[in-house]
């Protein structure tokens, strides 16, 4: 479990240093998302596939809570990585409306994950553009995910900074 993380009745609640926001998560939309990121990993030797998708929720309070997700297949038309084409953000953008699907009623995309397998736990410039133009409330979150081989997978939640950033 990372620093800052606790785990209560199916979900684990993850504090943010310096953040106004809580983030807690589902421990079964955690582990789809482990097991896609790992699966991605696994497809392509060496480098590994990028996989991402979008989570959804709800906002209580200072608590964003993901309740589950849905992947959001990318053609890979620019390389291994999560780097979306038209058709990709197409998709993206049904996704996003999603909501109306029976098992997401009362549910909101209250972020989007992606896995990184061959950079570290930081936000590209593609991922903060593509958050800025999705994603553009001050409580919407990036889950970065770095699976491994050998060792365990580890997760980073990003939030805007008081200057939007």
């Amino acid at each position: 479990m990372m620093p800052g993380a606790e785990e209560q009745a199916g979900f684990r609640t993850y504090t943010l240093p310096d953040r106004a926001w809580r983030v807690e998560c589902s421990t079964a939309a955690l582990e789809e998302i482990l097991r896609a990121s790992l699966d991605g990993l696994l497809s392509l030797p060496l480098i590994g596939l990028e996989v991402g998708g979008v989570l959804y929720g709800a906002l209580e309070g200072d608590v964003v809570r993901v309740v589950t997700s849905r992947p959001v297949a990318c053609e890979h038309a620019f390389g291994p990585g999560y780097t979306l084409s038209e058709n990709d953000e197409n998709r993206l953008r049904q996704a996003l409306g999603a909501s109306a699907e029976p098992a997401l009623t009362g549910l909101i995309p209250v972020g989007w994950y992606h896995s990184h397998t061959r950079t570290g736990l930081v936000l590209s410039a593609t991922d903060r553009d593509l958050h800025r133009r999705y994603f553009p409330e001050a409580w919407h979150l990036v889950m970065l995910v770095q699976p491994g081989y050998s060792k365990p997978a580890r997760l980073g939640f990003y939030l805007r900074g008081a200057d939007g950033n």
